[in-house]
């Protein structure tokens, strides 16, 4: 091998960064070094021995025994040394007579501090990286023997083990500190999230993926009577009352089977037997693996508002029962008079007021039809006429009962085909489909399109109308389904209607154990879509 120290690289970051942790470089001398330098002078009768590490720039002389002034008070050297061309061979190096080698004989070791023999044993750390070397020097020529070599390899070994051990002290001193910040930073954010969950309103509980609390903030503690403490590990079902625990379970396996969150509702049994009527959303916490690990869920107490909700559609109910007789009555006069010959009604005032007088009848008719019809959903009565119907008759039987109010407001319906039959009652569906068709022709712009789609996945029969308004904003998406909503509080004076149009829909889909929800972007369009079961049957 050729007498350079080209094969280490004396700039190697990691190399350099080993040094620097040995805590070593710009220190007093350590007592294990000056142990062993002292002992290797007196075992193979050299006038000195030192531990030189070698960073990027110079030689720093960690322990020297033997050397005087200067060399070990400065003990550093930017000068090439012979520990150079040791770390470059790679094993230890082994010089009786510097003065008559043609390379060595030019080291400053020789020139100017009269050295002439010398042996250096590289100094490893566990990754084989250099970092220095464990050397002994002689004014005089010598003959090494192998049992001197191998005396002061095993000195350099144990060196070495002592640099070893300082880095992986140093290694565990930096986990252990890493950890404790880690600790103290987790803390904090625990310390941080359990503040947040305890001053909000809302109840708020985290479950693990077996349904079991970890989690129970301040405002569940006060409306159920339980503490924290009572309910950590316990079921989330501990509270649910038992007609609804199965739906809680099933709702709680598809989260934690990943499922996009979820809404639900259902009574809470407090402590001291009460129940109230909670509103949850609820949602999957993934892990890092993207496994989830954790379902939170975040409810409010809405059974003062359902109780209002009850008592106004009874109140509804009771007057369209008082309205539907009357209006029956008034209908059938108005009908009459406006079928009068036109020679009786000569004033063309007079029949524009019957003809705005039977119209207004008509809604005032349609809107007790259809706050009947959402008592009878709510309430659960009117059986399902369930038979085998076409979904692509379904679609354009729809679409031809809202042809009319699509033409007049400029704009065409585009019926997809959908090949494939479902069991379902077929008028209730076409009430959805018209509903929902009609809704999106009320706030389509002249010109575009409303696409009507039905397609079969699985077991269940996919519906969907899209239009091209001006979308519902995100916070709305919810709500429109809701009795009497209306996106904009103008819309019932501008685009008519009254608001019962897409309740009516949620409850017919909800009677056929489906789903109804909406996709919208503002600007866009809105997508309604609801899905039902099916049969698998292609027609």
């Amino acid at each position: 091998m050729s007498e350079s120290a080209t094969p280490y690289d004396r700039s190697d970051p990691a190399r350099l960064l080993s040094l620097r942790m040995t805590e070593l470089l710009d220190a007093p001398p350590d007592e294990v070094f000056e142990r062993l330098t002292r002992l290797a002078s007196r075992l193979v009768r050299v006038p000195a021995a030192f531990v030189n590490l070698v960073d990027d720039r110079r030689d720093f002389l960690q322990s020297c025994f033997g050397f005087g002034e200067p060399l070990s008070t400065v003990r550093q050297l930017e000068e090439t040394t012979f520990c150079h061309y040791a770390l470059g061979r790679g094993e230890p190096l082994v010089i009786g007579d510097a003065r008559e080698h043609p390379v060595y004989r030019t080291v400053p070791a020789v020139t100017s501090m009269g050295l002439v023999s010398y042996v250096g044993v590289p100094i490893r750390d566990a990754q084989s990286r250099p970092l220095g070397t464990f050397c002994v020097v002689d004014y005089h020529p010598r003959r090494w023997t192998d049992d001197e070599v191998q005396v002061l390899a095993e000195l350099a070994a144990s060196a070495e083990r002592e640099i070893r051990l300082r880095l992986e002290r140093r290694s565990l001193l930096d986990a252990r500190q890493s950890l404790e910040h880690a600790l103290r930073e987790q803390a904090a954010e625990r310390a941080f999230s359990a503040t947040v969950l305890n001053t909000a309103d809302a109840l708020i509980v985290v479950s693990d993926i077996d349904g079991r609390i970890v989690r129970f903030n301040r405002a569940c503690e006060r409306l159920s009577g339980y503490s924290q403490e009572e309910v950590l590990g316990q079921h989330f079902t501990l509270f649910v009352d038992s007609a609804d625990a199965p739906d809680v379970v099933e709702m709680m396996g598809d989260l934690a089977a990943g499922e996009y969150a979820r809404r639900s509702e259902h009574e809470w049994v407090m402590r001291n037997g009460t129940r109230r009527r909670i509103a949850w959303s609820n949602a999957a916490i993934a892990g890092e693996n993207g496994e989830v690990t954790h379902v939170v869920a975040s409810g409010i107490d809405v059974t003062e508002q359902r109780e209002l909700d009850r008592l106004k559609d009874e109140f509804a109910a009771v007057v369209s029962h008082e309205l539907r007789t009357p209006l029956t009555s008034i209908r059938g006069a108005l009908g009459l008079l406006a079928g009068m010959h036109t020679d009786t009604i000569a004033d063309d005032r007079a029949r524009r007021l019957i003809q705005v007088a039977s119209r207004n009848a008509d809604r005032l008719t349609e809107l007790t039809n259809s706050i009947l019809t959402i008592e009878r959903l709510r309430a659960g009565r009117g059986s399902l006429d369930l038979e085998t119907i076409s979904a692509g008759e379904l679609l354009v039987n729809a679409a031809e009962t809202v042809a009319g109010s699509a033409e007049a407001a400029g704009v065409s319906l585009v019926v997809q085909p959908a090949p494939f039959s479902l069991v379902a009652d077929g008028p209730k569906l076409a009430q959805v489909l018209v509903n929902l068709i009609g809704n999106a022709v009320k706030f389509s712009p002249a010109g575009s399109s409303v696409e009507i789609r039905a397609i079969r996945q699985g077991g269940h029969a996919l519906f969907s109308v899209q239009d091209h308004g001006r979308g519902i904003p995100l916070d709305k998406l919810d709500t429109v389904f809701e009795r009497f909503r209306q996106v904009h509080s103008h819309d019932a004076r501008e685009k008519g209607g009254s608001g019962l149009g897409l309740a009516i829909a949620r409850g017919i889909v909800e009677q056929h154990a489906g789903r109804i929800w909406v996709e919208s972007e503002l600007g866009v369009g809105s997508t309604f879509l609801f899905t039902i079961p099916a049969e698998e049957k292609a027609v």
